[in-house]
């Protein structure tokens, strides 16, 4: 309970719908969940004859060293990402569709979509009118599940990646002006099919 009684206290959760992405954003439902992967260096799945559902080409972390996990940062955000793409050896405009972290927060969901699209913008060459590229958040379907949620996302994502499809979210009526392409965004939230 203190864990509940302490998101309950920084207004971290929702007492209405969970709305990721959206201008109403106010907080996220807990929910609790598992989920499990098995990691294992290419070479070493090959020669195992392993089924590799997906590729982890790169990563990146970083701490601004202020706020804390309730008060994230566009530039630590930021720089993570850089740092992803430049040990993935890619770069963002190669993505179609991003797995976001998506709390359905105000801070959060702000600072994400910023960094997102202030590294989308810093792309050579793309145009500000480039198509938006969508982005979703699984916990828009089953909550945040707090230490589960990024293997939900990561699962997610890769479950995209093999189908090759982009999975909807649901109903995002009043979408955050980031991923509002009727105001010039550079995010979309894909529509549920």
């Amino acid at each position: 309970p203190f864990e509940l009684v302490g998101f309950s206290r920084a207004g971290a959760l929702a007492t209405n719908e969970m709305r990721v992405y959206e201008e109403r954003s106010e907080g996220f439902w807990p929910g609790e969940g598992c989920g499990f992967l098995v990691l294992m260096r290419e070479a070493d799945a090959l020669a195992q004859g392993r089924h590799i559902h997906a590729r982890i080409r790169g990563w990146g972390i970083s701490a601004e060293g202020a706020g804390g996990i309730s008060r994230p940062q566009e530039d630590g955000q930021l720089l993570a990402m850089r740092r992803a793409y430049a040990r993935a050896g890619f770069g963002p405009e190669t993505v179609g569709y991003f797995e976001g972290h998506g709390t359905g927060t105000v801070v959060g969901d702000t600072t994400e979509l910023g960094a997102l699209t202030r590294l989308l913008r810093e792309v050579p060459g793309r145009s500000r009118d480039a198509e938006p590229v969508a982005i979703g958040s699984v916990k828009a379907n089953i909550g945040h599940t707090k230490a589960a949620a990024g293997v939900a996302g990561l699962i997610k994502a890769a479950m995209a990646v093999r189908q090759q499809i982009v999975p909807g979210m649901p109903d995002c009526q009043l979408p955050h002006e980031r991923v509002d392409p009727a105001r010039g965004a550079a995010l979309r939230v894909p529509a549920r099919a």
